[in-house]
């Protein structure tokens, strides 16, 4: 279980028993652990209950978004986001929030305005750099997307998936050489080191089999 979910409710229960329990702040930090958790309908109940205390919180309201969004509930994502904003128009973490949203409903051009807007107000975000690549690739701007991607392996070079993307986009490209060396990196994805794990021969790395 996540160390943050412990420490998320520790705080809240510590506010109980202050007798802050009305304190949306220990709502909010309920929701933030049972989002870690991948419990999204809970989530959103303690974001709503905490919005019920006090309407005007720039972070319950991204929380709330990310949740919705999780939940696969879009519409009201994109609402609550630009509440967000309405409230903290300098809230980098919920323009790229809200580019996520904007993304997943297919207005990929909002969603690039809204990651850029995200980066312009704090450019070391490489989730918002990584974002931006997809957008692009999606897009077809090979040449932006692989810029995102190679910026993003910038703040996080060991980021399989990222490197797993730049991969594919350079394929995509005509860029073999340098494309599967990229899409190597899959091998370190989650998924895939558990699935090698299984097998009990070498690897196959390209070199002649002969009569193997």
């Amino acid at each position: 279980m996540p160390a943050l979910f412990w420490k998320n409710i520790k705080y809240a229960f510590a506010s109980r028993r202050r007798g802050r329990s009305e304190d949306p702040r220990v709502w909010n930090e309920i929701g933030r652990g049972l989002a870690e958790r991948g419990r999204h309908e809970e989530a959103l109940a303690c974001y709503d209950r905490a919005l019920g205390i006090r309407r005007d919180i720039p972070q319950v309201l991204g929380n709330r978004g990310n949740a919705l969004r999780n939940l696969g509930r879009f519409d009201e994502a994109e609402t609550s986001l630009r509440e967000a904003l309405r409230l903290k128009p300098d809230f980098a973490n919920a323009h790229r929030n809200l580019g996520r949203v904007l993304f997943d409903v297919g207005r990929w051009e909002e969603a690039a305005a809204s990651v850029r807007t995200a980066l312009r107000l704090q450019p070391d975000l490489p989730d918002a750099l990584y974002d931006l690549g997809d957008i692009f690739y999606r897009l077809g701007r090979s040449a932006e997307a692989q810029r995102s991607y190679r910026a993003a392996l910038g703040l996080r070079p060991e980021h399989p998936e990222l490197h797993m993307s730049l991969g594919v986009t350079l394929l995509l490209a005509g860029q073999f050489e340098e494309g599967w060396k990229e899409l190597e990196w899959r091998l370190q994805t989650k998924g895939m080191v558990g699935e090698l794990s299984r097998f009990s021969v070498p690897f196959w790395n390209g070199e002649a089999i002969g009569d193997r």
